[in-house]
């Protein structure tokens, strides 16, 4: 039978600033270093097309015109089923 998960966690929380210092710290990256990393990781990307970011950008400004009307329609109803039930506007 294998043994439970232990809920705790590994790395123990800092309450004060004696128990923060005692926290491993992260190694420290020269700039240089961390420039050589981030084009590493960029080159990892795998960017989209100019094709398939037109669709895409053509799709969310349809789906925002859409959603536009729907807001405007819902509020227009909402604005006279008040109107019509305080009586105000007659």
């Amino acid at each position: 039978m294998p043994p439970k998960a232990s809920t705790k966690s590994v790395m123990p929380v800092a309450n004060d600033d004696k128990q923060k210092d005692m926290l491993p710290k992260a190694p420290r990256v020269s700039i240089p270093q961390y420039v050589r990393n981030v084009k590493q990781e960029l080159a990892k990307v795998s960017w989209p097309s100019k094709k398939e970011t037109k669709i895409t950008t053509l799709m969310v400004f349809i789906m925002v015109i859409i959603s536009a009307m729907f807001f405007f329609i819902v509020d227009q109803l909402l604005s006279y089923g008040i109107r019509l039930v305080l009586g105000l506007g007659a």
